[in-house]
């Protein structure tokens, strides 16, 4: 396994370039020789001038999540710790053994750190790649260093801890916010330990804002009165960063006047806020609305420095706080609002029902969402526990009603986002669109509408499909529920009576973990005092290192019921995981045939159709499309035409002639255009 060691000065010098540069703050320590040396790279930290060394095992980012690798703020931290003339060594002063907890430790270098200066130390975390990687490296310090002081490593979730009555939100996708002290394989944090501890360390563990929130009331709930703690914190929000130190003032953990306070900066005051700030301070005025009005304001944007302690004599509540510090961007918009569920605008009575004429528009709206705003499908998708529970209900109508009804109509909610089944949703477009079959015309037109009914039942068809695989499914998880009531009942009653006298264990043997489960020894020390037993759970599979006093023997028979329990266990597990997969295909397959039926009634819903009883608009339109005609004229034509009923006289019989003459020259004039003469 590859490893290296870091002296204490060149730790110094590593802390002075990142004081220097705030960005390097942001990286790993060991970033270099993590690309040296794999994913699981041992660390050897010299911790004071002379001594002593820390060793710190790093495991992969596929078994941890935040803390796999040590941080800057983790290694500052640690050199604090063992500085001689801190304030945490002021308390160390104090006569008796003294006891260190690390909260969110990752893999525990501040707590270490605290252990190698004669700490009884406990490290919590609640990741379960985390706490298998601290048993299995602590059991190789007990085994290295066996007259050291106790070490040990304990379950601690914050959220089960004090996070009860919570009134921010929380990311349930992160695996830190899904752990569980009822579902947990490691020892829990024993409840004797209640404000027993005189020293509480932490580093780099307020990623969001429930932390912020949580991290006061856990130490408040471990530390003594009189105890000290420090604290190394990224501050990446300035509203959070806030929060936190309002947290701990309302806990009692900041004291009340600047007489108290250590402010520690790395940087020049010409280049940061922060510094140039400080030394305008009053000495007397209450540190809380100091370190409020730093990390608020405009001055975030202009952060240099790295390092903030500030603290309290240890006869105060607390003793030494510590916040780590570096310039940030802004933080980015919330991407993860698909997470939580949205609250529906509207509710049955706010909403008015479409009127008839704006049903198209209603199905149109509905269609273009697609199938977004069904709870059914999404729920259904999500979660193979979820059924469509809608599914089974009536048809929606466009049915004509009478005035006396409007009124009560008008109070329901028949907008078609608000169904809850798909089932419902193809039904209530479907009856919109039988509703105006009347400007149906044309074999095709008629060919069209049955291949749609044919689809909306195998939509409908589906619905019965899933709700039958839902009823499977709860049925499995129902028979799981069963099995692992009766192994637990197993448990307990080999448990209640089981002697720990006289017992030869080895290798493969099965055993009962009290309060936890049964479990298969793996690896047994017994150079250790007492023996540490590393065995595997026998349901969930997971490593964990145990004390000898913890295990209860089997008998053969007691082994064999136990094993054919697992086996009837292992079983139900199947069948659920069968269900499970048959029903989220359905819910699939039912979901592609909606999306295309939708698709479907789409295009027919964007067709012109006419109102009953009206031609139909392509007949109108074919009409509209040919070329007009000019109509002939019902009317002799008599332009040039004259007429004269009086005897003509003879010179002008004369002229007529003439002029009749003329006009036959010129070809003005016609024998039909003229009348008689009498």
């Amino acid at each position: 396994m590859a490893s290296r060691h870091v002296s204490h000065e060149s730790a110094s010098t590593f802390m002075k370039r990142c004081f220097a540069s705030p960005s390097r703050m942001r990286l790993l320590c060991s970033k270099k020789a993590g690309r040296e040396g794999g994913e699981c790279l041992a660390v050897s930290v010299e911790i004071a001038p002379a001594g002593p060394v820390v060793e710190v095992q790093e495991t992969s980012m596929a078994e941890g999540w935040t803390g796999c690798r040590f941080s800057p703020s983790a290694l500052w931290l640690a050199l604090k710790v063992a500085e001689p003339r801190s304030l945490i060594a002021e308390c160390s002063a104090q006569a008796g053994s003294l006891k260190a907890i690390e909260f969110g430790c990752g893999v525990g270098l501040a707590g270490l750190a605290a252990h190698a200066l004669g700490y009884d130390t406990t490290l919590t975390d609640c990741l379960p790649g985390h706490l298998k990687n601290l048993a299995a490296h602590t059991a190789k310090l007990r085994t290295k260093f066996p007259k050291s002081a106790p070490l040990r490593v304990r379950f601690l979730d914050w959220i089960s801890d004090v996070g009860a009555h919570l009134s921010c939100s929380v990311d349930l996708g992160s695996p830190e916010n899904v752990a569980s002290s009822a579902s947990s394989d490691w020892e829990c944090l024993e409840k004797e330990q209640l404000n027993s501890f005189d020293l509480a360390l932490a580093s780099d563990v307020v990623y969001e804002e429930h932390h912020a929130v949580l991290l006061p009331k856990v130490m408040q709930r471990w530390l003594k009165p009189g105890g000290c703690w420090a604290v190394s914190l990224a501050i990446r929000d300035a509203d959070m960063s806030c929060r936190f130190l309002e947290q701990l003032d309302a806990h009692g953990l900041v004291p009340s006047t600047a007489e108290h306070m250590i402010i520690e900066t790395a940087c020049r005051s010409d280049r940061c806020s922060y510094c140039s700030v400080r030394e305008a301070w009053p000495v007397d005025g209450p540190p809380l609305d100091r370190l409020r009005s730093i990390v608020r304001g405009v001055q975030v944007a202009t952060w240099a420095c790295c390092d903030l302690a500030w603290g309290a004599r240890p006869h105060d509540i607390m003793g030494n706080g510590v916040l780590r510090r570096y310039r940030t961007r802004p933080e980015a918009d919330n991407n993860d609002s698909w997470r939580k569920p949205k609250q529906k605008g509207g509710t049955a009575k706010e909403k008015a029902a479409p009127q008839p004429k704006d049903a198209a528009k209603a199905a149109e709206t509905w269609l273009a969402g697609g199938p977004k705003g069904l709870g059914g499908l999404n729920g259904a998708a999500a979660s193979p526990g979820i059924g469509l529970a809608s599914s089974k209900a009536g048809p929606g109508t466009n049915a004509p009603t009478s005035p006396s009804s409007t009124a009560q109509d008008e109070d329901e909610d028949t907008d078609l986002a608000g169904f809850s089944g798909l089932a419902d949703a193809a039904n209530k477009v479907w009856d919109d669109l039988m509703a105006r079959k009347g400007g149906i015309k044309g074999k095709q037109d008629m060919n069209s509408l049955f291949g749609l009914a044919e689809l909306k039942d195998a939509v409908e068809r589906s619905v019965k499909r899933v709700n039958m695989l839902q009823q499977q499914a709860e049925s499995a998880s129902s028979s799981l529920e069963e099995k692992q009531t009766a192994l637990e009942e197993l448990r307990r009653k080999i448990e209640a009576g089981a002697s720990t006298a006289n017992v030869r264990w080895k290798l493969g043997d099965m055993a009962v973990r009290r309060g936890k489960g049964f479990c298969e020894l793996s690896m047994v020390q017994m150079d250790v005092q007492p023996p540490c037993f590393e065995v595997r759970m026998s349901t969930s599979g997971t490593i964990v290192s145990t004390e000898y006093e913890k295990l209860v023997p089997l008998s053969s028979q007691q082994q064999m019921a136990a094993r054919s329990a697992l086996k009837e266990l292992e079983e139900a597990k199947k069948r659920v995981a069968t269900t499970e997969d048959g029903l989220v295909q359905a819910q699939e397959e039912l979901r592609q045939q909606h999306q295309s039926l939708t698709e479907q009634v789409e295009v027919k819903l964007k067709e012109p159709m006419a109102p009953p009883g009206l031609p139909d608009f392509g007949y109108l339109q074919k009409s509209n499309a040919q070329p007009t005609k000019a109509d002939a004229a019902a009317y002799p034509e008599v332009k040039g035409m004259k007429e004269d009923l009086r005897k003509p006289a003879a010179g002008a019989a004369a002229r007529e002639a003439s002029k009749d003459q003329s006009r036959a020259e010129s070809g003005t004039a016609s024998a039909g255009n003229t009348l008689p003469r009498q």
